[in-house]
């Protein structure tokens, strides 16, 4: 059974009849399309998304192929793939006012300020969400924006995530997911390190993440993580 997590109270106020109204965009042809389009398409929402050569299966025949003014005019919420900041906010700037615009990449050009402040010429609701597709393709979303708004909609992310952490303003959700990328570089090069001072050739990866869960530090890789990164020996390097 899936268990949905937030760390985050949240006040609800909407019950599950009145979320499938919101119409749901998808502009991109990215990792994530198949998961949000199909995982929707079951719910019964109706969907609009952008033509792609990624089949999508849709036996309640919710999803309408659209091209982008079609998309724009006719959905409530927007999941787009934006990997730079420019093109995050070239769609926000055609986002009809009050229209939802989710980005679930990571940014490769984050600037945080520069994000806040082009964020008050923009009349559409904002929301940066990397995600993080764990073991088991268990999926975790990162989100930085409104928290009011977040508080509104944070249902419709538990169609789709196994956990939602609510990290901030606009911008927040991209400085998780920096600092997410930091601390996994950390423990894998620590653990390779130790590994390879006690000379084992193989090591069970549960005993480890066991001792490394004790402490604060090691939270967000042991329950966002992809544990297939720790601890991996790399085969290149040869023991003298």
């Amino acid at each position: 059974m899936r268990r949905v997590r937030h760390y985050l109270k949240l006040t609800r106020n909407q019950d599950e009849e009145e979320l499938t109204q919101y119409r749901i965009g998808y502009d991109g042809a990215g990792k994530y399309r198949s998961l949000i389009l199909s995982t929707f398409s079951r719910q019964n929402y109706s969907i609009y998304a952008m033509p792609s050569e990624d089949k999508v299966q849709d036996p309640k025949k919710v999803i309408t192929v659209a091209d982008e003014d079609q998309l724009l005019n006719n959905t409530d919420l927007v999941f787009i793939e934006a990997d730079t900041q420019e093109s995050f906010f070239v769609f926000a700037r055609k986002a009809r006012k009050n229209q939802i615009v989710v980005n679930l990449s990571e940014i490769k050009d984050f600037d945080f300020k520069k994000m806040q402040e082009e964020n008050k010429e923009i009349d559409c609701y904002l929301f940066d969400a990397p995600m993080v597709i764990n073991d088991f393709d268990s999926a975790t979303l990162l989100v930085g924006g409104s928290q009011e708004k977040y508080e509104e909609i944070s249902p419709i992310f538990d169609v789709f995530t196994d956990e939602v952490l609510y990290t901030g303003d606009l911008g927040a959700g991209q400085i998780g997911i920096n600092s997410l990328n930091v601390l996994r570089s950390y423990i894998k090069n620590g653990v390779e390190e130790a590994i390879d001072k006690s000379n084992i050739d193989e090591v069970e990866m549960s005993s480890i993440l066991d001792l490394l869960s004790d402490t604060d530090e090691t939270y967000f890789i042991r329950h966002v993580g992809n544990r297939k990164l720790i601890g991996q020996k790399d085969e290149s390097k040869t023991k003298s």
